[in-house]
């Protein structure tokens, strides 16, 4: 299920770098257009960065939880 939901998230991520870019180069003299594009790629790189860690991780160890990094008592140690 970690290694679904991270693809998917992996292809949003690069969705929003892929448009971020397009938008970039139709802005032409359109600052904001422009600064809204470089915006939409460097989040869009940084979350597929996270997300590339996070599924290299889930890979490693196919029976990690995302849930036992919510566990109150394994954080408190």
């Amino acid at each position: 299920m970690g290694v679904l939901y991270l693809t998917v998230e992996l292809t949003l991520d690069l969705l929003a770098c892929l448009l971020g870019g397009i938008l970039m180069l139709r802005a032409r003299d359109n600052g904001p257009k422009f600064w809204w594009g470089s915006i939409a790629l460097a989040i869009g790189g940084v979350f597929a960065w996270e997300n590339i860690g996070w599924l290299l991780i889930v890979a490693e160890e196919p029976d990690y939880r995302f849930t036992d990094l919510l566990d109150m008592e394994k954080m408190l140690k």
